[in-house]
């Protein structure tokens, strides 16, 4: 995700809060698109009023790899 300018925090749950400060894209930008491939992140910026952020919940390998494939195709375009 560095390699996209994504940053996080330190992990210390079952998520991270991915900051896109210093990406090329706006959070909701990717959400949007994330969604249309059928992966659901939490926006930050209603109910914790964090702007340009996502919560991503920790999955299992499978769906950490599906995420990350579909960050890589969408940052591609």
């Amino acid at each position: 995700l560095n390699k996209y300018g994504i940053t996080s925090n330190k992990v210390s749950a079952n998520f991270l809060l991915l900051n896109f400060e210093k990406c090329k894209f706006r959070a909701k930008y990717l959400n949007d698109r994330l969604k249309k491939k059928g992966i659901i992140l939490r926006s930050t910026e209603n109910g914790y009023k964090i702007k340009n952020t996502l919560r991503l919940s920790v999955g299992s390998k499978q769906d950490n790899l599906r995420f990350m494939s579909a960050v890589k195709s969408i940052f591609k375009k």
